[in-house]
């Protein structure tokens, strides 16, 4: 219904999984063996790949690009990654190209926070500085753009092209640390400082796009993202703010608030909210009232209650 209602003007694609090839490292709880083996094995993603597109084309979408998402260990093979059991990423690509000629379009999620190459300062045990001069930059011979070009070489390795459709589906950096970093850098405090976030965020909307070596910039690329998340049960920080209703940015100056409140009497109170509540009902959290009415222009005073349970609290504007 949404599709029908949207048209394809206003569709830029359709993508089908994402980071299928990750997997196997999510653990049997998560994804047992078996599962694994029927979305790759048996064929199951390239038939539902498949299935979805035909309902998509059957709305008249026919002209929009469609793909499915991988991260940056689907470069790790000839052309890409292929390991019997776990993840056959370049038989799927050989598969989509051939099905859907140029309409396929390629999506990587670039990550170099979680880049497992990277090593820490020789002799030390917390250090990252090198690292970082490599991972946490735009130029064309850091991380990012350096894959972007790796990308578009194997791409013509399949298709004859590396003038095809690319797209970054992901980039960005975590802050704080994030639960699912589980390389070396973990204990470098400077890995994931809000300092390196600013940096990498800066850098990122300075980018011309350039990725060197004569080779075509992506299409598009999109930042990961605007507020922190879970992935698979584990806390990530890589929003621009770190919950739903933080009206305030990361990256914001140190001295930056959004809205000054002060305490008012009891009286003060009556007088004051004397008109129909704009808000009366839960809230998650310390802030959760406070937030609430910030982000609500016409809201000039709040009440809240203590906490009552499981983090909820009575919030009235």
């Amino acid at each position: 219904e949404l599709l029908q209602m949207l048209h394809p003007e206003h569709v830029m694609g359709l993508a089908i999984g994402n980071e299928l090839e990750l997997l196997q490292f999510k653990g049997t709880d998560l994804a047992p063996e078996e599962c694994v083996v029927r979305i790759w094995e048996e064929g199951y993603y390239w038939r539902q790949f498949r299935h979805i597109i035909s309902e998509f084309d059957a709305l008249g979408f026919s002209s929009i690009p469609v793909t499915g998402v991988f991260t940056g260990l689907g470069l790790a093979g000839n052309p890409f990654y292929e390991l019997p059991g776990k993840a056959r990423v370049n038989s799927f690509l050989e598969n989509a190209t051939s099905a859907y000629g140029s309409r396929f379009a390629f999506t990587f999620n670039f990550y170099p926070y979680f880049d497992p190459n990277m090593h820490l300062d020789a002799g030390t045990s917390d250090q990252c500085e090198n690292a970082l001069a490599v991972a946490g930059c735009w130029g064309r011979n850091c991380v990012v753009p350096a894959q972007m070009r790796q990308a578009r070489l194997k791409m013509r390795q399949i298709t004859g092209s590396s003038k095809r459709i690319l797209w970054i589906g992901e980039t960005g950096w975590s802050s704080p640390l994030s639960g699912s970093l589980k390389t070396r850098m973990k204990p470098c405090e400077a890995w994931s400082s809000m300092e390196t976030f600013r940096r990498f965020y800066h850098g990122f909307l300075e980018w011309d796009l350039e990725i060197g070596g004569g080779q075509q910039a992506p299409d598009h690329i999109f930042w990961f993202t605007m507020r922190d998340s879970w992935n698979f049960g584990v806390g990530e920080h890589f929003g621009l703010i770190s919950a739903c209703d933080e009206p305030a940015c990361k990256v914001s100056s140190t001295d930056y608030v959004p809205a000054r409140f002060t305490l008012v009497s009891e009286e003060e109170k009556q007088q004051a909210c004397g008109d129909e509540s704009l808000y009366n009902g839960w809230v998650y959290g310390e802030t959760g009232c406070r937030n609430k009415c910030v982000m609500d222009t016409s809201c000039m005073f709040y009440s809240e209650w203590a906490e009552s349970h499981d983090g909820m609290r009575w919030c009235r504007h």
